[in-house]
């Protein structure tokens, strides 16, 4: 109950016709620090709620304009008016029927006059404990609520990255060259991820240099190394992330990011790429988001990994077929050049011999 001093001092209303008895109510609880407001109608009582909502109507059953047991009713239909506490007073309307029926149309409490100061009181701070109670235990609920609902948004948050990382593995995994590949995850990532710009690097044959897969403009032609990329190559050597703040995009362009991460594309213990975000949040991804880009960088990676090898196995196949040609070209060489041997050979030898018939 609040005390003698309290920085936070419970309001409560007084409505009663007699201005003395009014008067005389609020002093008593003004002496306890309480905010008072006076009402002398229905009328003002009213207006007193639409500004302001107290923490406890003090309602006198026989007020000049309106029955007090209508007015509690009437305010126990408003929804504004749900946790108000109302108490009812009278001097005069004291049967027990007559209290009965102020419960019945929703008074919290009902005090019979004449009443000593100290015991009002006392009922009125015991039903202000009885409505902090019920306001704490409400504020739980709603905390409560409110957990269970940003949890709920979590795991639906969660679910959706799930699919989405389902739909990236499928894409990826389903596209036939490396570029299809970086394509696909370059879409998806910037539906999952709060990045402004993504962009997919491959490294090139022996390392000489990069080619984008994937970005703001994939046809721009292979970049050779610069410094920038060799420190982010040092960076990613291990598989580690990179991360860091107001930078440049080191392949190229001259906007500054607030953030910028690169996810090594990594398969075999061998850098092949990087997935590259950029964005202009200020704190960067969050673990959650870290982790999706890792694990969408380790599909790519994989696929990248496929790509190469089947261009190497389509590689070897075509060189294993020019050679083929090349065999059976020097076979057929061999073939033509022996039938042109022996046919001249053979030809002279039968000649001579029919010259040697003949002058025979």
């Amino acid at each position: 109950m609040p005390s003698a001093a309290t920085d936070n001092p419970e309001t409560i209303l007084v409505v009663d016709d007699n201005p003395i008895t009014r008067i005389s109510l609020g002093e008593v609880f003004r002496e306890r620090n309480y905010n008072v407001i006076e009402a002398g109608d229905a009328t003002e009582c009213r207006q007193a709620l639409e500004e302001n909502v107290p923490d406890l109507l003090l309602l006198d059953v026989q007020l000049g304009d309106v029955n007090g047991m209508d007015l509690c009713r009437e305010f126990r239909a408003d929804e504004r008016l749900a946790t108000l506490f109302i108490c009812l007073i009278s001097s005069s309307v004291i049967e027990s029927d007559r209290q009965v029926e102020g419960f019945n149309v929703g008074a919290d409490s009902y005090i019979v006059r004449p009443i000593s100061d100290d015991e009002l009181l006392a009922r009125i701070e015991a039903l202000l404990r009885i409505q902090r109670a019920e306001n704490a235990l409400r504020d739980s609920n709603e905390a409560l609520e409110q957990k269970v609902a940003d949890r709920t948004a979590d795991l639906a948050r969660a679910n959706l990255r799930l699919q989405g990382l389902h739909s990236i593995d499928q894409a990826i995994l389903h596209s036939l060259s490396a570029k299809k590949a970086a394509e696909a995850a370059r879409t998806h990532v910037g539906n999952l991820l709060p990045a402004s710009l993504v962009e997919v690097w491959a490294l090139e044959g022996r390392g000489d240099g990069f080619i984008r897969l994937a970005g703001k403009d994939a046809r721009q032609k292979n970049r050779e190394f610069d410094p920038p990329l060799f420190e982010l190559l040092d960076r990613i050597a291990d598989g580690e992330i990179f991360q860091s703040t107001n930078s440049k995009n080191p392949f190229g362009g001259e906007t500054i990011w607030a953030s910028l991460i690169a996810f090594p594309l990594s398969a075999s213990g061998q850098i092949l790429g990087v997935l590259l975000l950029a964005s202009t949040r200020d704190e960067g991804l969050q673990d959650d988001e870290l982790r999706i880009g890792t694990e969408v960088a380790r599909s790519l990676a994989v696929t990248l990994n496929l790509a190469n090898l089947f261009v190497e196995v389509n590689d070897e196949r075509e060189r294993t077929r020019t050679l083929s040609r090349r065999v059976l070209d020097i076979q057929e060489e061999e073939r033509r050049f022996l039938s042109r041997e022996l046919h001249d050979e053979i030809g002279q030898h039968l000649t001579g011999m029919k010259a040697m018939i003949q002058s025979n």
